[in-house]
């Protein structure tokens, strides 16, 4: 790979964080290195008192990189190719550690030197510009960044390409520089904000308002207090799927479809998504003080049960199934705090069981996609594709235990008080079946992967939705 120092051929450097990659490499390895190993973390950051290169050695040595796993900016990577075609030279040049660039250098295999930070001299913004005078002149280069330390780089190169710039950092870039290309990535950053943070998993919340449903209560102030409610667990719940997202970047990365997530694809930067995530969980339980301390404090436990989830025990089958029922009767139990409802065994658990199987209808979704895969397990769960059986009985046997409560419920001598005709309810019971069969049946056949996603696209869970709906109502009135 060796470059002529001497030549008048004009050589493109490239950054690698934020620039090259959609991602900072550093806080990556950090990351996940804090979620796997919080004591080691701790260990590694003690490095930093002999400055940041030594540091930034300590890390690249430590870990296992894997180049291959990087979201890349197509852009960039196009940009490289056709300065190549063109007849010129192209270097990486990165403050990140030179085992990190050498490992990224192998896999594109695009540049003809691979320059990074050693354990003296932390290749960055000035360091960097002094670097690259000496090697091919100042002027001699052009130069391929993305933020404010990089300006004293392009101080000195022959063209200035920047990589998505801050509205502060293009300002003065159109202040300093007389011509200046932008490479900008094709993603809205307001849309992308929007899907890291999953409205669509929104639809859960609704169970806040199950308890005052079922009790068929007219309370206006409990009702506008689950109103709150919802905003309160949409904040929540966002903030925790942010969360859950940065601990499982890698295994995304691995997933047909989840690799697309603003996180996994880079569209979102990792630092923005964690303090996207403090900022909704700020407001989140601040609201909930304000409603009730009870939500304060259920919405607490939920964080809490919601990141061990994330950090470990997702990876332990069976075991996370119990987890997911509990943040879904948590949305359940918001409802009643707020509704002032008492919740019934009965109702309880009939919703319990109806959890368990739909949590289990999930992982079966996901054994089912990746049954043609080449891969032993879901990638960031426990399960294996041998593990379809008994995942499959778990479902059927809740939803069997969930219809029978709620045939329990129905038959009751408290219903046939509560409601005007509650021969009516015997639809619903009915009707809850059927779906039940029919979404085991096709989620077995791997047409279904989310069972919330299916209830939202599918035509005939809207209608199920409907009947069951009216009927409660004709139960109520008629």
């Amino acid at each position: 790979m060796g470059l002529e120092e001497e030549t008048d051929v004009k050589v493109l450097a490239v950054d690698l964080d934020l620039s090259l990659t959609k991602t900072d490499v550093l806080i990556e390895i950090l990351w996940a290195m804090l979620s796997s190993s919080p004591f080691r973390f701790v260990a590694m950051m003690f490095n930093l008192r002999f400055g940041k290169a030594y540091f930034k050695s300590c890390v690249a040595k430590s870990v296992f990189f894997d180049a291959s796993k990087l979201p890349f900016n197509a852009q960039v990577i196009n940009y490289i190719k056709d300065w190549k075609k063109g007849g010129g030279k192209v270097v990486l040049v990165t403050a990140s550690n030179q085992i990190i660039a050498d490992e990224v250098g192998r896999h594109l295999n695009l540049f003809d030197n691979v320059y990074g930070s050693n354990e003296l001299v932390n290749l960055k913004g000035q360091q960097k510009a002094r670097f690259l005078c000496e090697k091919f002149g100042a002027g001699k280069f052009a130069y391929i960044g993305d933020s404010k330390a990089d300006l004293s780089v392009w101080e000195e190169a022959c063209s200035v390409i920047a990589v998505n710039p801050s509205f502060g950092l293009k300002l003065q870039l159109e202040n300093r520089f007389d011509s200046v290309k932008y490479l900008l990535s094709d993603e809205s950053k307001h849309r992308e904000i929007i899907r890291l943070f999953r409205p669509t998993q929104w639809v859960k919340n609704i169970l806040i308002f199950a308890p005052i449903v079922a009790a068929q209560s007219r309370d206006l102030s409990a009702l506008l207090n689950n109103v709150f409610a919802f905003l309160i667990f949409c904040m929540i719940a966002s903030a925790v799927y942010i969360i859950n997202d940065t601990f499982d970047i890698q295994n995304d990365r691995n997933h047909p479809v989840k690799k697309q997530r603003p996180l996994a694809c880079g569209s979102i930067h990792l630092s923005e998504g964690l303090a996207l995530s403090g900022i909704l969980l700020i407001l989140g339980l601040t609201l909930s003080i304000w409603v009730d301390i009870q939500l304060f404090w259920l919405m607490s436990l939920y964080l809490i049960l919601n990141v061990l989830y994330s950090a470990a025990l997702k990876k332990v089958r069976f075991v996370d199934l119990l987890f997911l029922t509990l943040f879904y009767l948590a949305r359940i139990l918001a409802g009643s705090i707020t509704g002032n409802i008492d919740l019934t065994y009965v109702f309880l658990a009939f919703s319990g069981f109806l959890f368990v199987a739909l949590g289990s209808l999930k992982r079966l979704g996901e054994l089912a996609l990746l049954s043609n895969a080449k891969t032993e397990r879901v990638p960031g769960r426990g399960y294996r594709p041998k593990d379809a059986i008994s995942i499959l009985l778990i479902a059927a046997i809740s939803s069997i235990l969930s219809i029978a409560h709620l045939i329990n419920y129905v038959s009751s001598v408290g219903v046939s008080k509560a409601y005007k005709n509650p021969g009516f309810l015997w639809g619903i019971v009915i009707i809850l079946t059927g779906w039940i069969i029919r979404l085991i049946v096709l989620t077995n056949q791997g047409k279904s992967q989310d069972p919330l996603m299916f209830v939202i696209e599918d035509k005939g869970s809207v209608v199920v939705a409907f009947f069951c709906f009216a009927l409660m109502l004709s139960a109520t009135f008629l």
